[in-house]
C-alpha cells in the first residue's frame, strides 16, 4: 500500500537529517573529496551534493493548482525522454559552478524553503499542486521528492565507499527512508504487473529499480521475492529501471 503523505513527509525529513548528521563533519570540502568524481557519471562529489540541495525547488515553488485540474499520474510525472540525463548534467555542473555559498548552508537553506511551503499547502495528499512537469497530487510531488533524496543519497554513499569507513551505520542514509522508498518502487512493479512480491534487501532493489545496478536476475533475486513461496520472482528486464 503506497504511503500516506505523513509517512513521506516524516521520511523526508529523517533522510535530510541523517544526511546533514553525515556531512557536517566533512565540511564544504567533503573531507577534501569535493572535486572527486562521484559515482554518478560527469558528476563530482561537490555537484551531487548541490544537486540534492537543488532537487527539492519544486517544492519550493510549489502552488495550488486550480480548481478542477486534473493531475498527471505518477508514471507521467516522471517520465522523461532519452536526453534527459545529458540535460540533467548540464544544469547540475552550472548550477554547481555558480553556486556563491557552501554547499552545506545551502543544501540547509533549499531544505529548510522545502518545508516552509510543504507546511503552507496543507495535509491533503490528494489535493492537485502546480509541479516543476505540470500538475499532480501533493502526496505524489511528496514522493518523487523523497525517492530523489534518497537516491541521490545512495549516489553519495557509494561515492564514498573504497574512500570512508562505512561500517557501523556511518552512513548517509536513513535506513527506514530507505525501506519506504524500495516498498514505494515494488508498489509501482505491481501496479504494473500484478506481482505479488516483497523487498528483501532495500538497498539493491532500489539500485536495480533505479538504474543505480546494472540489471540482472541474481541480483533480482537477491533483492525481491515472492510473497507466495510457490511462486517465483518475474523477468523484470523490460520493466526497469522505474525512474
Amino acid at each position: 500500500m503506497p504511503a500516506t503523505l505523513e509517512q513521506l513527509t516524516g521520511a523526508f525529513t529523517e533522510q535530510f537529517a541523517r544526511l546533514r548528521e553525515w556531512l557536517e563533519p566533512l565540511g564544504d570540502t567533503l573531507g577534501g573529496a569535493a572535486q572527486l568524481p562521484s559515482s554518478r557519471t560527469g558528476w563530482s562529489n561537490r555537484e551531487l551534493v548541490v544537486e540534492i540541495g537543488t532537487s527539492v525547488q519544486s517544492l519550493i515553488n510549489a502552488e495550488p493548482a486550480p480548481a478542477d485540474t486534473t493531475p498527471l499520474s505518477l508514471g507521467e510525472y516522471t517520465g522523461h525522454d532519452s536526453d534527459f540525463d545529458a540535460e540533467l548534467t548540464q544544469r547540475v555542473q552550472a548550477q554547481a559552478a555558480g553556486l556563491t555559498q557552501g554547499v552545506l548552508e545551502y543544501l540547509e537553506e533549499m531544505h529548510t524553503r522545502a518545508t516552509a511551503n510543504l507546511l503552507a499547502l496543507g495535509d491533503d495528499e490528494d489535493s492537485v499542486v502546480l509541479g516543476a512537469l505540470g500538475p499532480i497530487r501533493l502526496g505524489d510531488l511528496v514522493r518523487t521528492r523523497l525517492l530523489d533524496l534518497v537516491t541521490y543519497t545512495l549516489d553519495l554513499e557509494a561515492s564514498a565507499a573504497g574512500r570512508m569507513d562505512l561500517s557501523a551505520g556511518n552512513t548517509p542514509v536513513h535506513v527506514p527512508a530507505l525501506r519506504l522508498v524500495a516498498d514505494e518502487l515494488l508498489d509501482i512493479v505491481a501496479s504494473r504487473g500484478g506481482y505479488p512480491l516483497e523487498v528483501v534487501d532495500a538497498r539493491m532493489w532500489t539500485r536495480l529499480a533505479t538504474g543505480r545496478e546494472p540489471y540482472n536476475t541474481l541480483a533480482l533475486t537477491s533483492a525481491i521475492q515472492p510473497t507466495d513461496t510457490a511462486g517465483g520472482v518475474p523477468d523484470l528486464g523490460r520493466v526497469l529501471p522505474l525512474i
